[in-house]
């Protein structure tokens, strides 16, 4: 259901006010349920395997990830001040794990 707007984004085309719009209805309806059922299940299995001092720091990487992934298949550019408070945020991951004798 939304291959088609993924696709255009991919193609670093604009999608138009109303494809924005249905594609935002189709995720607001949980119509794009395989991706959130996907998510929480690994969320559910890495806190079955791994404490949650371990799985709730790492989670708050998650936007990081997006924003790096972002700049690669959506060719989006990051300013200095998301690009800093990025590795804040990694710095931050890392010290908790450290601190935990994790990494």
């Amino acid at each position: 259901m939304l291959k088609p707007f993924i696709a255009k984004v991919m193609q670093r085309k604009d999608l138009a006010a109303q494809e924005a719009e249905a594609a935002m209805q189709i995720i607001m309806t949980g119509n794009a349920t395989q991706a959130q059922i996907g998510g929480y299940l690994a969320i559910g299995y890495a806190l079955g395997h791994l404490p949650a001092s371990v799985v709730s720091p790492t989670m708050i990487g998650q936007p990081v990830l997006t924003a790096f992934l972002a700049i690669f298949l959506l060719g989006e550019h990051l300013s200095s001040a998301q690009i800093i408070g990025g590795l804040i945020v990694l710095l931050g991951i890392f010290w908790v794990h450290r601190s935990r004798g994790s990494v």
